[in-house]
């Protein structure tokens, strides 16, 4: 009984073996090639051609792995898989194609070698690397240009194609087809200096020397300094007796820091011989110099100043042009700081319990109504000054305001205005028979056109010439010993 259920045993697993081997098949293998390197993400075509008795026909596409190995399961539900084609492309486009047979065991394997190189003639050995060098201390120079390359009889010439410097110390090597590398060599000492070429059709040299190198010798005979001069708060630096190592030398830089702060605002870089400096406050400072030459010297040089007055002439000043009825042009370009100083701070009270801050040096103000405002700027300097300035801005119609007494000379009107050609200003003058001068302006202060009249007491009618004009806004002004007005018009 007992050897009746083990042959029962054997028989079912022959059966099972024949269904797994007709219906399901495993091919695997591997792509390598000629120089037995495998070859990853390689197309690998997998086909079940035999449709005979049943037979299934599949096509699968798979991809090697990094390590060129490929595996793939087919499996057959209504016949079984009988003839197999595994294909792969080589590397010349045309197709490896193997045909193998199925297994019993329903596992497959086919491996394939792609990429063979062709039968290439070596190269006589003719290629020569050839290296010649000088040096100065630590820093040597290398040129290749003697070095050649081999050829082949009946081909064209050859040519070097890379070029490997190995310098002989921890530094990295130098790969490519550079001819006349430099290098600089942290210590002294003797090193053996490698060149490796190779040409195009592949004749490789080396070429090998030795030499020592010395370290360069930095020279401390340079000397950093200066002389001052001060007023108030402004210290004028002189560093032309600085002197570098030896008469082949030069000082190639200079660094100011002049006491009152590490920030950029208190050191000044670059090769400055004279430099000046505005200190903000009274104290004592200590001014370093440092200086560096062409062979690599440095030096400082450190000196106290005493501050004991500060003054600042800072000054605030604008001016306030109409531009329109109601807009009137702010500058304050005119204001004025010390030597060494700047403006960081504008602020602006427009009179109409308004203000602006920030540091605008020229802006336009549109008023709401008309009048007279009180316009004032305050500025403040990177070193602290302050300055003020005010005065009256006029935002009204001059034809709209009778004369006074005190105003000799007055605009009373523009007709028309804005003009196309020519207009006829209206000019009161309470002085009888007095010479003036009518000037027209553009809005930059640029003088475009200027006659003169005498004006009679009382109302003038003056035509004034505006057709060479362009088009946009002007003043026209009038002058003369009793008294001056000016009024904004337009030219269309």
């Amino acid at each position: 009984m007992k050897k009746y259920i083990q042959l029962l045993f054997v028989l079912l697993f022959l059966s099972f073996q024949s269904v797994v081997s007709a219906n399901i098949v495993i091919v695997k293998g591997t792509v390598k090639d000629s120089s037995n390197f495998y070859l990853a993400n390689r197309l690998v075509k997998i086909y079940s051609t035999d449709s005979t008795n049943g037979g299934c026909i599949i096509s699968h596409n798979v991809y090697t792995n990094p390590n060129g190995y490929y595996i793939d399961t087919l499996k057959c539900t209504s016949g079984d898989i009988r003839k197999l084609y595994i294909i792969v492309e080589n590397c010349d486009g045309t197709k490896l194609t193997r045909d193998p047979a199925v297994t019993a065991t329903g596992v497959v394997e086919v491996n394939f070698i792609v990429c063979a190189k062709p039968n290439i003639p070596q190269p006589i050995p003719g290629c020569k690397a050839v290296v010649a060098f000088t040096s100065i201390d630590s820093l040597a120079q290398f040129n290749s240009k003697e070095s050649y390359a081999g050829s082949i009889p009946g081909a064209v010439p050859d040519s070097i194609i890379s070029r490997t410097w190995n310098f002989g110390d921890s530094s990295a090597i130098l790969s490519g087809n550079r001819i006349d590398p430099t290098h600089i060599y942290k210590y002294a000492g003797k090193y053996t200096v490698t060149l490796t070429i190779k040409t195009k059709s592949g004749c490789e040299s080396s070429y090998q020397l030795v030499f020592e190198t010395k370290l360069h010798v930095i020279p401390t005979t340079c000397k950093a300094y200066f002389t001052k001069t001060i007023t108030d708060g402004l210290v004028k630096f002189n560093s032309a007796d600085s002197k570098a190592a030896n008469d082949t030398d030069a000082i190639i830089s200079r660094y100011w820091i002049f006491g009152e702060t590490t920030s950029i605002a208190g050191v000044l870089q670059g090769n400055v011989v004279d430099p000046s400096h505005t200190y903000a406050k009274p104290g004592k400072y200590i001014v370093l110099l440092y200086i560096k030459t062409k062979s690599g010297c440095e030096s400082k040089y450190a000196d106290t100043i005493i501050i004991s007055k500060v003054v600042c002439t800072a000054k605030a000043s604008f001016n306030a042009e109409k531009i329109s009825l109601k807009k009137v042009l702010f500058n304050s370009s005119l204001s004025t700081v010390q030597l060494g100083d700047s403006i960081i701070q504008r602020t602006w009270k427009f009179g109409d319990n308004t203000y602006l801050q920030g540091n605008s040096i020229q802006l336009e103000r549109e008023y709401p109504t008309q009048g007279i405002y009180t316009a004032c700027l305050q500025i403040v300097t990177l070193n602290g000054c302050k300055a003020d300035t005010c005065k009256q801005v006029v935002v009204q119609d001059t034809a709209n305001i009778p004369p006074s007494t005190a105003a000799f000379i007055k605009i009373l009107a523009i007709n028309p205005n804005p003009v196309v050609y020519n207009f006829r200003a209206t000019i009161y003058s309470n002085t009888p028979d007095i010479e003036c001068e009518i000037d027209v302006y553009d809005i930059y202060g640029v003088l475009k056109s200027t006659m003169k009249k005498v004006l009679a007491k009382g109302n003038n009618i003056v035509e004034v010439q505006t057709a060479n004009l362009y088009h946009g806004p002007y003043f026209l002004r009038v002058i003369s010993k009793s008294g001056k007005d000016s009024k904004i018009f337009y030219k269309l």
